[in-house]
């Protein structure tokens, strides 16, 4: 895992298929263009529908530098805003638990889905390949925006 500091611009969190998180810092005007955003997950990129909010899970926070945990300032989630290869599935990408889970915590936190009585989340899909999540002033505005 890569840590690079406070980044006023925000930070791009990869998760890997086995689970692995890297953390890139965002220049301070919060830029990231497609042709690096293509790289990073592999391939066309797909904004995740019903993906604005990260939650702190257990997994999530074991994986993330302090630095990235202080934007949750003691909130349960921040804003922020996920893509994957949009033709992972056609070229039978692994599946990624981990950014699926956080993908339905996301889900359930906007009314999308909902939990069972005993907060298990079953979800009819599955996310492949990296995935790519951006927290900070970027995905703040895209919040504002929607």
């Amino acid at each position: 895992m890569s840590n690079q500091g406070a980044a006023p611009g925000g930070y791009v969190i990869v998760i890997a298929e086995s689970g692995g998180v890297t953390i890139e810092a965002l220049p301070a005007d919060g830029s990231l263009g497609l042709d690096r955003l293509q790289q990073m997950v592999g391939g066309y990129v797909q904004a995740l529908p019903g993906f604005g909010r990260l939650f702190a899970s257990a997994d999530l926070v074991a994986a993330l530098p302090r630095d990235v945990l202080a934007l949750f300032d003691g909130q349960a989630s921040i804003p922020c805003s996920a893509y994957c290869d949009e033709e992972g599935k056609m070229n039978r990408r692994e599946a990624n638990m981990l950014a699926t889970q956080l993908w339905a915590y996301a889900l359930v936190g906007n009314g999308m889905v909902k939990a069972a009585p005993d907060g298990e989340v079953w979800m009819s899909d599955v996310l492949v390949g990296p995935v790519v999540i951006v927290v900070g002033e970027i995905a703040l505005c895209k919040e504002r925006e929607a």
